[in-house]
């Protein structure tokens, strides 16, 4: 049974928490956001959203602090939860949110140069994206996984999947931006060697 007074709270926190990573207090929001996870306890069904977006919040949260087991699981217990609720419903929503918990989990490995545990979720997550048509938020995962590509010396694939990237941006104009940097990415993997070079 939703409790209003319950999600207004889980709402207040997740500002609050935002409030303090924009003051880069991350120890603050990580306490701010575990408290709120204790008070849904076993309605993570009727609070699912709120509970996704804590986590992606905590995940990034432990990252900063390099607490990076505690930010895989937390992001994994999203994805989880994303899972769920898409079986529910088969809704777009849980499936982006899902590509978004794989993004953010691939992050913290490359961080920690787990690579190839970071390239099998960049690549998934671009699948979904692809499959629900958000090509921008494709494009951007492509540069990560370019760069992941390239940091473990596979030139090759880093700059094939940039040429795919740029068939992306040309047949959508919104994606134009990307383009000079793009460019800028195949240039560099056609003019170096042994780059090692880590793109956030």
């Amino acid at each position: 049974m939703i409790d209003g007074r319950i999600g207004l709270y889980l709402l207040e926190q997740i500002d609050l928490a935002r409030e303090l990573m924009s003051e880069l207090e991350f120890q603050s929001a990580i306490c701010c956001l575990k408290k709120a996870l204790e008070n849904v306890n076993d309605m993570e069904g009727a609070y699912a959203e709120e509970i996704v977006r804590i986590c992606k919040l905590l995940g990034l949260c432990y990252r900063k602090e390099n607490l990076f087991e505690d930010a895989i699981k937390v992001l994994k217990m999203g994805a989880e939860l994303c899972q769920k609720q898409f079986l529910k419903g088969n809704d777009k929503f849980w499936r982006r949110e899902l590509a978004v918990c794989y993004v953010n989990s691939a992050i913290v490995y490359d961080a920690q140069t787990k690579l190839d545990m970071a390239v099998d979720l960049y690549e998934t997550a671009i699948a979904l994206f692809d499959e629900l048509g958000d090509y921008e938020s494709r494009v951007k995962v492509m540069l990560s996984l370019g760069n992941a590509y390239r940091r473990m010396s596979r030139k090759e694939l880093a700059n094939g999947l940039y040429e795919e990237a740029m068939e992306i941006i040309d047949s959508d104009y919104a994606l134009e931006r990307y383009r000079i940097l793009f460019c800028e990415l195949m240039d560099d993997v056609i003019g170096q060697k042994g780059d090692k070079t880590n793109v956030d």
